[in-house]
């Protein structure tokens, strides 16, 4: 029996030095190892991150975080970006990775993986048209629209921070999840990611989790002045990782539903914390070694939004 080919693929480290050293050490013994893009932003050791890729010379995709970015380098975002409170990240991550511009711009929106004597496999972010689609709102037919005119019996993608397989007309869509932020339940964060291994002519889809020491990660938040010049924005960001899940679209989507005239300030910080988390969130949030103390006093307040 020969031996097998053996792939790890990886998405979304989004500059999580920790959890990408982490998978990295799990997965030496692979073959290759591929990455789907969104390599930075979020976390913030992006530079880092970037400078591992180039050292271990790893292929990747872009992610729609590389092209937003990219577009904030250029000066090509809206003006808003610039400017506004509510893109203060944006400013922060775009000034740590303005010398990583060039090696941004070198990466393609798919790679094919080619691996004699097993199929062709299209590796992309989101999907193979575009870094932003959407593909676990989407309809059998959208989704359909999305794979047509590729022949590839397997593609692989990140984007959704969730694994997850899906058949449709022959083809085989693959979320690998997301190294540095995923979204699934677990006791403690983890790293997720997926290990090919083909073998008498198919792939064999394997998903995996690894532990990180996500305490030093936590804390590059503070310690790289991320939480003190982002404003309120970057600690809705900063929360979500604590939490382990996205918190800012819910921040855009109860501002926008409840408060659209209300200032980026503790007050609505306070509402937002109080109105959106369940009574368990807080309550981990009250408890957590690197809460920054304005949010554990606001949660340990006994004023609420009602709404």
């Amino acid at each position: 029996m020969g031996r097998s080919s053996k792939i790890a693929v990886l998405s979304d480290i989004h500059g999580n030095l920790q959890a990408f050293e982490a998978v990295l050490q799990a997965v030496q013994d692979a073959d290759q190892i591929l990455l789907l893009g969104d390599n930075v932003n979020w976390g913030v050791q992006g530079p880092e991150v970037l400078n591992l890729i180039q050292q271990q010379q790893l292929v990747t995709v872009y992610g729609n975080h590389e092209v937003m970015l990219l577009h904030h380098l250029q000066g090509t975002a809206p003006e808003e970006h610039y400017t506004s409170a509510s893109f203060a990240p944006a400013r922060f991550w775009a000034n740590q990775m303005k010398d990583g511009e060039s090696t941004l711009l070198q990466w393609p929106l798919t790679h094919t993986l080619q691996v004699t004597g097993l199929p062709e496999v299209l590796l992309c972010h989101a999907s193979p048209r575009s870094a932003f689609d959407e593909v676990l709102s989407m309809t059998d037919a959208e989704f359909s629209g999305v794979l047509s005119g590729h022949s590839f019996g397997l593609v692989l993608a990140g984007h959704t921070h969730r694994q997850r397989k899906t058949s449709l007309n022959r083809q085989t869509f693959c979320n690998v999840g997301s190294v540095g932020f995923s979204v699934e339940d677990a006791p403690e964060p983890h790293a997720a990611y997926v290990v090919l291994e083909g073998q008498k002519g198919t792939w064999n889809i394997q998903f995996k989790r690894t532990a990180f020491d996500h305490s030093v990660f936590f804390d590059s938040y503070h310690q790289s002045g991320f939480l003190s010049s982002t404003g309120i924005i970057g600690q809705i960001l900063y929360v979500g990782a604590l939490l382990g899940r996205s918190t800012i679209r819910e921040f855009w989507r109860y501002k926008r539903m409840f408060r659209p005239e209300a200032d980026f300030d503790e007050v609505i910080l306070h509402d937002y914390l109080h109105h959106e988390l369940t009574l368990k969130e807080k309550w981990t949030l009250r408890h957590h070694p690197f809460v920054p103390r304005n949010v554990q006093n606001i949660l340990k307040s006994k004023l609420h939004v009602l709404l």
